[in-house]
């Protein structure tokens, strides 16, 4: 190796331990509460634990509208069903967010890695809960490019309004032209991360810091594609599935205020007490007239 060489690789050599010792690292999840604070939320022994079980209905007439699509048709098809209210056939409403909003301790966070995919064209699961210091893993499972912009705060969303076509479906425009930025989305809060993913191969993983709702769009010209994701300080939350059933389960005994989240429906609560090792049902309706 010749001397220029060897001090060329010498200095790539310093630079790069530079950069590395330069580089923060990561904070502690979750963050130490500020001077004389309590506290978000405390990992205890949960002993004499309840259960909360229950099952969310839909009463009403609705029949799920097609998006039209706009882009990449020959792998996503002419149409996408809209998944913004989804029930069975016997009325159980899927992907309820069910949380525990007055819980200051409890059991451990999970701290585990949840799968948000862009798959067949949308966001699987649609909606999904996920507690602090847990992490989203973004990933890809068509051939073809996608693109995760998740926003949150509080906010409201405001998307372009869909216009309704002459063959009955929904539609939001997308043009690969300079004016494209004008179609986007009209965005009132902060971007959380914005990930593009053109292979299947990456799957980058993000840390929930911060509790919230999140809520996802592709900006990618699959403009039919949203998603949402409840974050909270504790591990007390799920999403009710296909049957519009849940559980949450290691519940401290005590009276809690319960929130229900449907993104078409709006938000209800109700009271439950827990009571030691014993299963507390508690049911919701939506109507929609």
């Amino acid at each position: 190796m010749s001397r220029f060489k060897f001090l060329l690789v010498v200095a790539c050599m310093i630079v790069s331990s530079t950069a590395l010792s330069a580089k923060k690292p990561p904070k502690p999840c979750p963050q130490p509460p500020e001077p004389g604070k309590e506290p978000a939320y405390k990992e205890v022994e949960v002993v004499d634990a309840g259960i909360l079980a229950g099952r969310v209905d839909f009463v009403g007439e609705y029949t799920p509208m097609k998006w039209k699509v706009v882009k990449d048709r020959d792998f996503c098809g002419d149409t996408i069903i809209d998944e913004s209210l989804v029930a069975s056939s016997d009325g159980g409403l899927r992907f309820v967010a069910v949380m525990i909003e007055d819980i200051r301790a409890g059991k451990a966070l999970p701290r585990q890695i949840k799968e948000l995919a862009n798959k067949d064209c949308r966001y699987q699961p649609h909606v999904e809960t996920i507690s602090v210091c847990s992490k989203l893993m973004i990933t890809n499972h068509d051939p073809i490019f996608h693109n995760t912009h998740a926003y949150i705060g509080d906010a409201i969303f405001e998307p372009q309004k869909p216009e309704l076509t002459h063959d009955g479906l929904f539609v939001i425009a997308y043009e690969q032209t300079p004016e494209a930025a004008n179609t986007g989305p009209m965005i009132a809060f902060t971007t959380l991360f914005n990930l593009g993913l053109p292979t299947q191969d990456f799957k980058p993983k993000k840390t929930m810091r911060e509790p919230g709702l999140i809520t996802l769009k592709c900006d990618a010209g699959h403009t039919w594609m949203t998603g949402y994701v409840w974050v909270k300080p504790h591990p007390y939350l799920t999403v009710t599935d296909a049957d519009g059933k849940y559980k949450i389960t290691q519940i401290p005994p005590g009276e809690y205020t319960i929130t229900f989240w449907q993104e078409m429906l709006g938000t209800q609560e109700k009271k439950a007490v827990i009571k030691k090792g014993e299963t507390t049902t508690l049911d919701l309706t939506y109507t929609l007239k």
